[in-house]
């Protein structure tokens, strides 16, 4: 059990590092949709698709085609997200070698301890009914 519960974790924050989100599964029915409008129009195979909107053709496409706008927002794994994480870790090494001072109090108190304990038992409220 703790096996599948650690692999899907890491399958969790693997997706994470990809920055998938649900949002693009979600979408990938307007892919389908989409490859399907390139294949009819252009007659583009999936692969020259991925290129065109993924790959090295994309800017190309997007400066020809600006009707295909709408279009091209909703595909799935097109969002940008400019994500940075630093991570500082600081150690300081100071050595402040200071004398320990001992202070005497100025006037010496005197205490008196009074037992603040008391027993349930000695109260008359908490005892059992008695038989008349």
């Amino acid at each position: 059990m703790n096996f599948i519960i650690s692999i899907g974790l890491s399958f969790l924050f693997l997706l994470q590092g990809f920055t998938i989100s649900l949002k693009d599964f979600i979408q990938i029915g307007d892919m389908v949709e989409h490859v399907a409008f390139h294949a009819d129009t252009y007659g583009d195979s999936f692969e020259i698709f991925l290129s065109k909107h993924y790959g090295e053709l994309k800017e190309e496409h997007t400066t020809d085609n600006h009707e295909e706008e709408e279009d091209h927002e909703k595909l799935p794994f097109s969002h940008h997200s400019n994500i940075q994480n630093f991570i500082v870790f600081v150690i300081l090494l100071n050595d402040f070698s200071s004398t320990k001072v001992i202070s005497e109090p100025a006037s010496s108190s005197i205490f008196f301890y009074t037992e603040t304990y008391s027993s349930i038992r000695e109260s008359k409220i908490f005892q059992p009914p008695r038989v008349a």
